[in-house]
Formats: structure tokens, sequence, C-alpha cells
């Protein structure tokens, strides 16, 4: 590691465990102190940390861990029967709010293709921040966090989608549409086969070696999400399916305490990352569009979710606890106006106000949920 690198990872991690301290004491959330961090630190602030492109890899790592633990939660018979039941909430909340940012963005005056981005960007909520902000004590383990699990992977599949049509990747639309199931369907079959027949045995036979038998389920979850990379999918997706496999495993709760602080690290380098990488020159001319889409975004999801997981016949107080959850934008908002800029479809103050509109979301979001519900902040502040 370059000694420049050693001292920015120091500098993050020093000034997010300030801020953090400062943010407990203030009963606000821990997110926040992490984006803030990013904001002061980073090249638009004091130019303490540079190499935000390094960081932004490694955070990608929290992602991968994450979405693996949320893997190892679920059992494929209830994320069957919930992908039934949430299947009506996750298509009608991203109609819904892609009209309603579309009409907005209109209304404010941006072009038909800028708005018709801008609402694809808007439509899903994160699967980081929501999964984060349940407690794995708890809620993992009963119907909301396996609920709102199943909305999350249900969009990062749309996502995906929607990403691969951007792309451009030389595929036709039937091509795409033909290919990607074949390729799940692969990807599935795939890791429950080598799990059960290779992995299995290997973990039986190294239980007693804590070292190996934390190393093994590792190596296992990133090799899944390599190949969900090579396959065109997400490796997110591919370290879901990689856990997704191993929930029938004997060591999947050692695994949930062995990983999860790990996990937590890694996801500090994703917040730190979204704050630095904020344009605090353009700040001003997108603050007001920012703030009006920011909470239009939050106000559609509330409203699509609970009408439509209503529908599917929950009660109200669910209902209403699982909008307030998924009531943000997405990580993947920032990555699908990256590649709209990266085609020319979106200029450059376009994408600091899908950023800037993401973190606003972020930042209310978890400041709602942390105050109304249950979270870990919550818990350990008890």
């Amino acid at each position: 590691m370059e000694p420049s690198l050693y001292i920015e990872i120091s500098v993050v991690i020093i000034g997010a465990s300030i801020l953090s301290y400062l943010s407990i004491i203030g009963r606000l959330p821990v997110v926040l102190a992490y984006l803030l961090c990013g904001v002061i630190a980073g090249p638009w602030g004091l130019k303490w940390v540079h190499a935000v492109d390094s960081l932004t890899e490694v955070s990608e790592l929290g992602i991968t861990l994450l979405l693996f633990l949320a893997g190892v939660e679920l059992h494929p018979r209830r994320l069957k029967e919930l992908f039934t039941k949430t299947a009506f909430a996750t298509v009608f909340s991203c109609c819904l709010s892609g009209v309603g940012v579309y009409a907005i963005m209109q209304g404010l005056g941006y072009s038909f293709k800028a708005s018709v981005l801008i609402a694809m960007s808007m439509i899903f909520s994160s699967t980081i921040l929501a999964i984060k902000l349940l407690p794995t004590t708890t809620l993992h383990h009963q119907f909301m966090g396996a609920y709102c699990i199943a909305i999350l992977i249900f969009q990062d599949i749309i996502a995906i989608v929607c990403i691969m049509a951007l792309s451009g990747s030389g595929q036709s639309y039937w091509q795409v549409g033909l290919l990607l199931p074949l390729k799940g369907i692969f990807l599935l079959s795939f890791s429950f086969l080598v799990e059960q027949y290779a992995l299995r045995p290997i973990m039986r036979r190294c239980e007693s070696i804590d070292e190996t038998l934390y190393l093994f389920p590792l190596a296992w979850c990133l090799s899944i999400s390599l190949l969900s990379g090579f396959l065109g999918f997400s490796h997110e997706i591919g370290a879901f399916i990689a856990g997704f496999a191993l929930t029938r495993s004997p060591i999947s709760q050692f695994l949930m305490e062995k990983l999860k602080l790990l996990r937590d690290f890694f996801l500090l380098f994703f917040f730190f990352t979204l704050g630095a990488s904020l344009d605090l020159i353009q700040l001003p001319s997108i603050l007001i569009p920012s703030l009006i889409l920011a909470l239009a975004v939050m106000l559609f999801k509330v409203i699509s979710y609970y009408s439509s997981i209503r529908i599917a016949g929950e009660n109200h107080k669910f209902s209403v606890q699982a909008g307030v959850r998924l009531a943000q934008a997405s990580e993947f908002s920032i990555i699908i106006s990256l590649i709209a800029y990266k085609h020319d479809m979106l200029s450059s103050s376009e994408i600091q106000l899908i950023q800037f509109t993401t973190i606003l979301t972020f930042l209310f979001s978890s400041y709602l949920v942390c105050n109304l519900y249950r979270t870990p902040w919550t818990a350990a502040r008890a």
C-alpha cells in the first residue's frame, strides 16, 4: 500500500470516528457523520483525501458483504413466498415514483430525455441503507426484514436490466430479455450445487479451525460475486446468491457474527466516497431542485409502498413502516446517472442533481427511521 493511501485511509477512519461520536451525542444517524466526513475531508472540502476512486473500490467490499449476509438470513422457500407477495408492491412503487418524478422534472424545466433518465434513477430504494437500518438481531428474523429484502432484491434485478439497456453492450433487447433469465438460472443452480457437494464437505472438515471456517465463506462469496459479474449481473447480486446458497448451512449464524463488523467497516468507505464526490461548486444551483425532488421521491415511495402493501393484505402499521424504511433513492441512482453521463445523455449538473438528491434522501430517510423505529444504532444508544 502506498504511504499516501495509508494516510488517507487513516484520515477517513479518524474523521469518521470523531463525527460519529458527535452524531451519537446529537441523536443523529451515523450515516450523516460518514457523509459529512466525505464532504469535509474530500476533494471539494479540505482536500485531505484525494484517492476517492481507490476508496470507492474498497467500499464495494462492504456492499458485497452486506448482500452476502442478507442472503444468508433468508431461506429459499421463504424468499419465494415473499417474491410472490412483494411483486405488485415493487412494480407499483417503481411506476408511481417514476411517473411522479418525471412530471416534477418537466415542471422544473428539464428536457424530456433528462426527465426520463432522472425518473429512472429515482425509482429504486437503497439496498445498502435499508438493510443497514434493520436490526440484525430481530427484524431480519421477522417478517418486516424479509419483506423489505425481497422488494430490494427484486428492484436490484430491475436495476440491472436498466443498466444493461443503458450500457449499449451491443445486444438487442430481446437478447437481453432471453439471456438474462437463463444466466440467472445457471448462476443459482451452479451456486447451490457447488455449495452442497463441494463447499459444505470442505467446511465440515475445517469446523474446528475458526480462521479457515471464516476464510472459506469469504472466498465463496467473492468467487460467486466475480462469476456474477462475468455473466453480466452486478457483483452484489452474486454475493446475495452466494449467501442464499449458504442459508441452510449450520454455520450461517457463525458467519453473521463474524462478518458483521467487517461489513460495517467497509460500508464506512461507501458513505464517505458518496459525500466526497459531491461538487460543492455546483451545489447552490441545484440545491432547491434537489430539495424538491428529494421530498417528492420520499413522498411517492411512502404512498406507493403503503398503498400496494395494504392491497396485498398487510395491516396499517406494517405498511407505513415498510414505506418509511424504503423511502429513499438508491446507490443505483448514482450508477445509472454515471452510465448516462458516459453516453452523453446527461450533463454534469444533472448528475450532481441526482447525486445530491440521493444524499438528501439518505439523510432524511435515516433520520426518520432512527427516530421512529428500532435500528442497530438506536438499539446501541438504548
